[in-house]
């Protein structure tokens, strides 16, 4: 991490940190985001589902560009490029209903930015709001909107029923079921309506709620849907009449852009709008489009800004601290070619698969895309087989006879080990009070 020096952290969850950085050599702002657990090798890292997802989808004009991976100090950094705002702070900032104008060039990136993760048979599994980057890049001609945070991402086979973010969770989810590609339709139809409603559709507080509000805006479900009666017993809304569509049209959604997303809020995953479908929507055959304001930078107090400074000086100085292990001897023979597990992108991009790089950070992806993609190195020659033992040479010693009559064997048993199963089922100790 020594070509970046830290700016300030833009937030922290579960698995990882995110700084705000700037390259040393050109002054180019990134998001590098700091793993809380670090894969062993190079192997490994390419088996995390963000790099994976930035090695196997083709289109990325609307998918935040994954720059590099570094790992400093037994610790591993992945390189993004850097977008200030999101739409939820542009749904948040905004003062008076979105134009459809607005609303249509937000909704045909995300539908392309889905039909591309798509086509590379991944889902997403975590759209909403705060996860599309909204904002002015450097060196673009306008403002740019891009899906990020692939970290749940994977192949359908994959996916398990507790994905996502609560509110954007598709119904089939809250009951058991596994996902697939239409759950990202699902919280796609989400986001839209939130960006016209400015306000969440469906801000449920736990499982239950959820699916009693999903009932109160879309209605009761079709009776052919295989999961329409369990949702109905859950809900205890056997009767719901909609009321999402009103409330929409009340905030100038036009029919067409109704239509749009009730085909994405459909109960029956099966009859989702596909991404590549919508896209072939009414409501996108109108071609007027007009980029959302972007909301004005958020200003820290010179305290917080003071704070922040010393927080990201205080990590540089750690990662400055953080030494490499001493060089192993020289070998005495020679030595086989061995590609080092430990890899980052190379200082000379390669050319892209996909075709020509529109900027150099789009050609520093390309080359770490396709340093991504290639083959592992052949493995290292198996170790030589051990020597043989030598034979024993020292006599046996003759067993020692008792003395005495042996004592008796005691008849108290010794007590149980504590159980590892618990009640709760998690396989953990209750140590008693």
């Amino acid at each position: 991490m020594e070509k970046y020096s830290f700016v300030q952290r833009l937030g922290q969850g579960s698995f990882a940190v995110v700084w705000k950085a700037r390259r040393k050599s050109d002054g180019r702002l990134v998001a590098a985001k700091q793993l809380k657990t670090s894969p062993e090798s190079w192997e490994a890292c390419k088996q995390l589902p963000e790099v994976r997802a930035a090695a196997q989808v083709a289109d990325r004009r609307h998918l935040v560009q994954l720059l590099e991976a570094v790992r400093h100090g037994g610790e591993l950094f992945l390189i993004f490029e850097y977008i200030e705002g999101s739409l939820h702070h542009c749904i948040a900032s905004a003062t008076r209903n979105m134009e459809e104008s607005q609303v249509r060039w937000a909704a045909k990136r995300l539908m392309m930015a889905l039909a591309a993760v798509h086509a590379a048979n991944l889902v997403h599994c975590d759209v909403k709001p705060e996860n599309i980057l909204v904002g002015g890049m450097e060196g673009s001609r306008g403002p740019t909107m891009k899906l990020c945070d692939f970290g749940q991402s994977g192949p359908p086979g994959e996916i398990a029923s507790y994905i996502g973010t609560r509110w954007y969770r598709a119904p089939e989810l809250f009951l058991g079921t596994r996902g697939d590609q239409s759950v990202d339709l699902w919280a796609a139809g989400c986001t839209l309506a939130e960006l016209v409603l400015r306000r969440p559709l469906l801000p449920g507080s736990d499982q239950r709620d959820m699916l009693f509000r999903i009932s109160g805006e879309l209605g009761a479900p079709e009776e052919s849907w295989p999961l329409a009666q369990q949702l109905v017993e859950v809900s205890g809304r056997p009767n719901a009449e909609a009321a999402a569509w009103q409330n929409l049209r009340s905030q100038g959604a036009s029919e067409a852009a109704i239509e749009l997303l009730g085909g994405l809020l459909m109960y029956d995953s099966t009859k989702r709008l596909r991404a590549d479908r919508a896209l072939r929507e009414s409501f996108f055959a109108e071609t007027a489009e007009l980029p959302i304001p972007l909301p004005m930078p958020r200003s820290l107090s010179p305290s917080s800004l003071q704070r922040a400074r010393e927080e990201a000086q205080a990590v540089e100085r750690r990662l400055g601290k953080a030494t490499l292990p001493p060089p192993p001897p020289a070998p005495r023979g020679p030595v086989p070619s061995v590609c080092k597990a430990e890899s980052t992108v190379p200082s000379s991009p390669e050319p892209s698969a996909v075709g020509e790089a529109d900027s150099e950070d789009e050609a520093l992806a390309d080359a770490f895309w396709n340093t991504c993609k290639q083959t592992s190195a052949a493995p290292a020659p198996a170790p030589p087989p051990p020597r043989p033992r030598p034979p024993r040479t020292s006599a046996r010693l003759p067993r020692k006879v008792p003395l005495g009559p042996a004592a008796p064997r005691s008849t108290i048993e010794s007590p149980a080990p504590p159980r590892e199963d618990s009640a709760d089922g998690r396989g953990s100790v209750i140590a008693g009070g």
